[in-house]
């Protein structure tokens, strides 16, 4: 198994002069910390020789202390991070009004669980602008593991990344 970003599958795709004899027992790559395009996780495929090697893609947040979702070990779905953890609950939500959305529209991601953040250390006012303590949702309006439900991110609600542990704000 090996763990990897989005840029060092597409480094190890597109680098011809690589010699990549010692992948010949790899049978399972996991991705995380951005989503992985379909053109990128085949060219590696095809790279490696490898049509039945398994990619799964995962998705956490900093405000959780791992994955929040895991792609199910199968490769119809490269391109999604999957479906939720065990234990782990999330809804889609409209940026502006905070409503529920279903399957296939476009809002903000929130998760409960677990492994999610209790809150800022002695930083009130950012745990309450981050984190929704309010329990009045019913089991309909959430995402569970339940309804085999795969996430794909389609954009980014804030335009910032992180490069070598530094905040880096995106420049238009």
């Amino acid at each position: 198994m090996l763990q990897l970003v989005p840029p060092l599958v597409s480094y190890l795709s597109a680098r011809l002069d690589l010699k990549l004899d010692s992948f010949h027992r790899l049978h399972t790559i996991i991705i995380g910390a951005a989503p992985l395009g379909p053109l990128v996780a085949n060219k590696l495929i095809e790279r490696l020789g490898k049509p039945d090697l398994l990619m799964q893609e995962g998705h956490g947040m900093t405000k959780t202390s791992s994955v929040t979702n895991l792609n199910p070990i199968v490769n119809n779905q490269i391109g999604s991070f999957g479906e939720p953890l065990s234990r782990t609950q999330i809804k889609v939500v409209d940026v502006d009004t905070g409503e529920s959305l279903g399957p296939g529209q476009h809002g903000e991601m929130c998760v409960r669980g677990p492994q999610v953040m209790k809150g800022y250390y002695k930083n009130e006012n950012a745990t309450k602008e981050t984190i929704d303590n309010v329990d009045g949702f019913t089991p309909e309006t959430w995402f569970t593991t339940t309804n085999k439900t795969s996430f794909f991110i389609v954009d980014r609600l804030k335009e910032l990344i992180k490069v070598k542990g530094i905040q880096v704000y995106f420049i238009d």
